[in-house]
């Protein structure tokens, strides 16, 4: 089933029974989905960077971070810096990635200079005002003209904000949706809020990254390129229980999950274009679904795939049906062990 998208298609399918022999009446099943293939697509990066004071020592960390998305980017590629202490300044407009502009790009970066405290709600505000046009009338008419290409937002700081946590997730929730971007952090210490940055990242639906000096700088970036350049969109999974079940655990790659009720929505997070993603789900069988199972053809949970394409404002779904067929060369009589059924 694909929706809102000609092609390339969403797939899915049921995959993997496991029968615990101390528990009958509790399955492990899984799902899996696999994102489409397509040509990378030009991309508008907007960077907001910490240069207060507590970034002085990690300073050098923090350029070569700058340079290297920079020597990342495409011709057609464009990207926006902000930079914040305890006030923000738009540090550089919307610049493409040809070679003039990367020049530019790196020649701006190595003067970067740090000082002054540390608050992210200016930052926050700057950006998003810089991303809607308000505070550049040129960067507003870009946008217009551009299409709609993916906006990444890519967070670098390392250290607590002088606001309250709640306050920073509020703003970031109710600026980011109607933009249709998708935000990062990256961490330069031990000490920085990696609470918070998390929280932000898991609202924003990208990754969080960790760069205390220069060598994991490098290491930081192949994630930040990927999910830059190769994200194809946010993925989702809504399970529906039938038959009586009741699905009680899942696990994604986002750790393990309680639901207490059927129709519940897993965050897969971002998926690469042409990667795959596993749920497990751990399912509670009903009272007539006892093992041996009575009807082997019951469908047992309906898993609806959803990749959403905010910067496009459309989504593919793919939807799977799991239920347990026998094999009957394990079955002896009118008694069915639990490895005698199998997951489709």
């Amino acid at each position: 089933l694909n929706g809102a998208v000609a092609s390339p298609a969403l797939r899915c399918a049921a995959d993997g029974l496991h029968v615990p022999t101390d528990s009958p009446q509790h399955i492990w099943a899984s799902a899996w989905v696999e994102a489409p293939s397509a040509a990378p697509e030009p991309v508008d990066l907007l960077l907001c960077a910490d240069v207060s004071g507590s970034m002085r020592p990690r300073l050098p960390a923090l350029r070569a971070t700058l340079c290297r998305i920079v020597d990342h980017m495409k011709p057609e590629d464009r990207l926006c810096t902000v930079t914040f202490n305890h006030k923000a300044q738009v540090l550089v407009d919307w610049t493409s990635g040809s070679q003039e502009g990367k020049s530019q790009l790196h020649a701006t970066f190595q003067g970067l200079a740090c000082g002054g405290g540390t608050r992210f709600s200016p930052a926050l505000q700057a950006t998003f005002e810089q991303v809607a046009g308000t505070i550049s009338s040129a960067a507003a008419t870009s946008r217009i003209s551009r299409g709609q290409r993916p906006l990444r937002i890519v967070f670098l700081s390392d250290g607590e904000s002088e606001e309250p946590s709640d306050l920073i997730c509020k703003q970031l929730l109710r600026r980011l949706a109607p933009l249709g971007a998708a935000f990062c952090a990256v961490g330069y210490s031990a000490e920085s809020d990696a609470q918070l940055l998390q929280r932000l990242c898991q609202f924003g639906r990208g990754p969080f990254l960790y760069a205390d000096s220069e060598a994991e700088a490098a290491g930081a970036l192949g994630r930040l390129s990927a999910w830059a350049e190769e994200c194809c969109g946010e993925g989702f999974a809504v399970l529906r229980s039938l038959s009586g079940c009741r699905v009680l655990e899942v696990e994604s790659g986002l750790g393990m999950e309680s639901l207490a009720e059927s129709g519940d929505v897993v965050v897969l997070g971002p998926l690469l274009q042409g990667s795959s993603r596993s749920v497990a789900m751990k399912l509670e069988l009903g009272e007539s679904l006892g093992m041996p199972l009575n009807d082997l053809n019951a469908p047992l949970l309906e898993c609806t795939f959803v990749l959403s394409r905010p910067a496009r404002r459309h989504f593919s779904t793919a939807v799977c049906c799991g239920r347990c067929r026998c094999r009957p060369c394990l079955l002896k009589a009118s008694q069915a062990s639990p490895s005698a059924y199998a997951w489709r």
